[in-house]
């Protein structure tokens, strides 16, 4: 079928209703693309398929298999994609302690890669769902691709990304690990527990003029990372600028963390909301296992916060090394029930101009007069700081 579709220029392969069994790899020659009879899924029985398309995955498992295009499900060339399908992997057994590594699920093969899609997917227990990893093989991808209203439970990585130039529409994707086997009450060293403990949503490495809308993750340590700190030695320069608008983060250690140098460029924060917690099946929030709304780690950046809501973090902005600029201006942020008390609301010690504006916060440190009245961490060596009209409580 691909040949005959390749003979015709391009074209889209349809995949009826049904569990369809992957023994080989699927490679899409340029201009073809899948297209499914959309997913259904069993929530109450353990999230198992009952309808739609469905591939069901039980090979491409080893170590080091992780990123190797020769074992990933279904590869993309240009002007190619998937669109309505659901994938499973029954070999990843909810009761292991730990995931299974495999190939990816769906990965592009190099360069050159424009206009490629993955959209109304679902992915249940992929090692790594979507692998736009352009710089594996070699070649500049991710150019005008679109990766929107994808859903699952992928165990290490939902969507990675690199040397991605122009990227189109990254939008309406949503992690959930607590979907991996709703019924698995005793998860204790089980798999979920594993994901829980490993697992980061969308891992981006070097990028430019990417947007985030209404992307979510739930269960997750890392919700996003932008990992700019191995963009020279993939051989890539692009740092940004990246925007989140309107994303969600709940029981999600660590929501967003910028590595790296960002080469002047912007990160914003815009009409989000957060819950930084490590949750566990009972949704309970232990002080050892609540983290920062925003974490800046070892990181040249540059980031505007506004507008945001944070139900549940220790900090809403961690920044203790690196060359950092910040406005912050017009969020509202509490500690929440169960956090330790005695953290700033900006944990920030390092920084060459920080701004910290007409701000809610509730539950925060407020102690030490001066700026830890508006909850900045006293010992910071900000060059320039502000922080006024704050409201703490």
């Amino acid at each position: 079928a691909i040949a005959a579709a390749v003979a015709a220029g391009g074209g889209v392969l349809w995949v009826p209703a049904g569990v369809w069994k992957f023994t080989a790899q699927v490679a899409l020659s340029p201009g073809v693309s899948l297209q499914g009879a959309g997913y259904s899924w069993n929530y109450n029985s353990g999230g198992v398929p009952n309808g739609g398309s469905w591939f069901e995955i039980d090979w491409g498992n080893g170590t080091g298999y992780n990123g190797n295009i020769t074992y990933a499900a279904v590869v993309l060339s240009a002007n190619s994609g998937v669109d309505g399908i659901g994938f499973d992997y029954p070999i990843q057994v909810s009761t292991n302690s730990s995931a299974l590594e495999c190939g990816s699920t769906i990965q592009i093969n190099g360069n050159p890669n424009i206009n490629q899609h993955v959209t109304n997917c679902f992915f249940r227990k992929s090692y790594v769902a979507i692998d736009f990893r352009a710089h594996l093989g070699g070649g500049q991808g991710g150019n005008t691709c679109n990766i929107s209203n994808n859903q699952g439970c992928p165990l290490l990585v939902g969507v990675y990304l690199s040397f991605a130039v122009d990227v189109g529409v990254i939008e309406k994707n949503f992690f959930q690990s607590g979907w991996i086997n709703p019924q698995d009450v005793g998860y204790s060293g089980h798999l979920l527990n594993w994901v829980r403990a490993n697992g980061t949503a969308f891992y981006i490495l070097s990028t430019t003029w990417t947007q985030f809308f209404q992307c979510s993750d739930y269960g997750y340590v890392h919700g996003f990372v932008l990992d700019m700190s191995t963009a020279g030695s993939i051989g890539d320069h692009e740092t940004g600028p990246f925007s989140f608008d309107q994303c969600a983060f709940d029981g999600t250690f660590a929501p967003i963390t910028c590595v790296g140098n960002f080469g002047g460029q912007t990160v914003t924060v815009s009409n989000c909301t957060f819950d930084a917690y490590q949750n566990d099946l009972y949704h309970t929030a232990p002080s050892t296992s609540i983290g920062s709304a925003v974490s800046l780690a070892s990181a040249t950046v540059s980031l505007v916060f506004n507008g945001n809501t944070v139900g549940l973090a220790s900090s809403v902005i961690t920044a203790t090394s690196g060359t950092i600029n910040i406005i912050a201006y017009g969020n509202t942020a509490a500690v929440g029930n169960g956090a330790p008390y005695g953290y700033y609301a900006w944990n920030v010690t390092v920084g060459n101009n920080c701004q910290f504006i007409n701000n809610i916060l509730v539950g925060f440190n407020t102690s030490g007069g001066g700026v830890a009245v508006q909850s900045v961490n006293p010992s910071n060596t900000i060059t320039h700081l502000v922080a006024t009209n704050n409201q703490t409580s």
